[in-house]
């Protein structure tokens, strides 16, 4: 009978075990996660920014161009 009780006892270690474990693995995908979509959003401010500035670049040659004739 007292072996019963052991083995559930190590069996309830064992799933307390698992259950952390599962936990820093979902904790760790969602760092990740988070990682990349910082970087996306890093990557979409830059290409935002190259847009404006050849958007402006294009507005800037315009201007000249009208301004020499």
């Amino acid at each position: 009978m007292q072996r019963g009780f052991d083995q559930q006892a190590v069996m309830n270690g064992i799933n307390g075990i698992n259950s952390s474990l599962a936990a820093a693995e979902v904790s760790r995908c969602n760092a990740q996660a988070n990682t990349l979509q910082s970087m996306n959003d890093i990557a979409l401010s830059l290409q935002n920014c190259c847009c404006e500035n050849r958007a402006g670049l294009a507005d800037l040659k315009y201007t000249v161009a009208t301004e020499a004739c």
